[in-house]
């Protein structure tokens, strides 16, 4: 049975941003998903271009979130982290997954449930209270309030950092019912699946917010370079608002100031720890970019907790990258990356298979994010929030020879 990598996370419909200039960055992805949504309000298009399978997740996290109306107290916690844990790992004892000792009384504030760490990304997942109802976070439409728009927000600083900066994760965990989706054509009649904004956070406040005990779940993401695995990481976390005036045509952004609500206060925490699986193919696989006539290797893979991430090598690289070892795509170079992206999603999904112990197969697939490691291009496929048992992996296809994984 062949599946795809998204199939076995159960991602939703693809969507790539383009004009990031920094496509590592998971806040810049925020910023251009959010510019892209209010560009098109209400009925909000998602899909921009081919390159990635998925920014939204459709349908991840199914029964996450379902809490008694009756729940009070340290329930909410020790529910929230227990569907966490039969959701993400699915009952697996699943490497990089740690789940934080609850307190003994319920305080309010910051409560740390669980976390994911797969060596690219850290998702922290966390309660926040008390929350009045209409402050729970409207991250897609904001409220009309005299002289424009509001936005109530999740913001955080992370150790000595001097401003507050926004990494909650809205959309990705939001679980979308077949009736949320509608579809629509491009300019360049392309067709895409979306969600409308009105949908989006009203899924998300029913999912995430527990009024009983005026409790918000929140999944913050970091990159994993921000954080040092094995030692405490300082947290604060605030409740903001953005505020977009009247007329003001681009999207609210982090990079303006955000006004301070109140603190819910501060944490710390451990990062998780990780482990990987990198196989580097005895011979790299040759494929050629149709725009450029040029020709790149895909030379090997790196198995995480949260995906597949993918060795690549293209003749433009120099081009493309501002240096060697660089998240950072240089000026004008966005067209020939996205280019290069897509030539390697296609001989991915053409010629290379994992082969899993249960008899299954999964196809791989790319994401838009990437960076290089000494010289050589990480396409991040990871990040994801349903985990898998990255040991199930026996072998891989690549092309038409089969190497085991020892």
């Amino acid at each position: 049975m062949t599946k795809w990598i998204s199939e076995l996370f159960d991602y939703g419909d693809e969507i790539v941003l383009e004009g990031l200039d920094n496509p590592f960055d998971p806040a810049e992805i925020k910023e251009i998903t959010m510019k892209k949504i209010h560009e098109t309000a209400p009925s909000a298009r998602v899909r921009v271009r081919k390159v990635s399978r998925t920014l939204l997740l459709a349908a991840l996290l199914s029964t996450l979130f379902v809490t008694s109306a009756l729940a009070v107290g340290l329930s909410i916690h020790a529910r929230r982290q227990e569907q966490l844990n039969r959701v993400l790992t699915q009952g697996q004892d699943v490497a990089g997954y740690t789940e934080y000792a609850l307190p003994t009384e319920n305080e309010g504030g910051v409560t740390l449930l669980s976390a994911v760490g797969d060596g690219e990304f850290e998702l922290v997942w966390l309660n926040l209270s008390p929350v009045e109802p209409d402050e729970v976070p409207r991250f897609m439409l904001g409220e009309e309030v005299e002289g424009g728009t509001r936005f109530y927000d999740i913001g955080c600083r992370l150790r000595q950092d001097e401003t507050v900066r926004g990494r909650a994760d809205y959309v990705n965990s939001i679980e979308f019912a077949p009736e949320d989706w509608s579809t629509g054509t491009d300019a360049a009649g392309n067709e895409y699946r979306t969600v409308a904004p009105e949908r989006m956070e009203q899924r998300y406040r029913e999912q995430y917010y527990d009024e009983a005990t005026k409790t918000l779940t929140v999944c913050l993401r970091f990159a994993a370079d921000e954080l040092r695995t094995g030692e405490p990481a300082e947290l604060e976390v605030d409740l903001v608002t953005l505020f977009s005036a009247d007329g003001h045509t681009e999207p609210v952004s982090w990079s303006e100031q955000a006004e301070l609500v109140r603190s819910f206060g501060t944490t710390s925490f451990v990062p998780a720890a990780e482990e990987t699986l990198v196989y580097l193919f005895p011979e790299p696989f040759v494929f050629e970019n149709p725009e450029t006539g040029g020709h790149g290797e895909i030379r090997g893979i790196e198995l995480v907790a949260s995906g597949v991430n993918t060795y690549v090598w293209n003749e433009d690289q120099e081009k493309i990258f501002v240096s060697p070892d660089s998240t950072h795509v240089a000026e004008g170079q966005m067209e020939l990356w996205l280019s290069w992206a897509n030539a390697a999603e296609r001989a991915m999904a053409e010629n290379i298979t994992l082969n899993c112990a249960d008899g299954s197969t999964a196809l791989l697939v790319p994401t838009v994010a990437s960076h290089r490691e000494n010289g050589i291009e990480k396409l991040i496929s990871s990040g994801r929030l349903e985990l898998w048992d990255i040991h199930s992996v026996e072998s891989v296809t690549v092309g038409e020879t089969v190497y085991e994984l020892k």
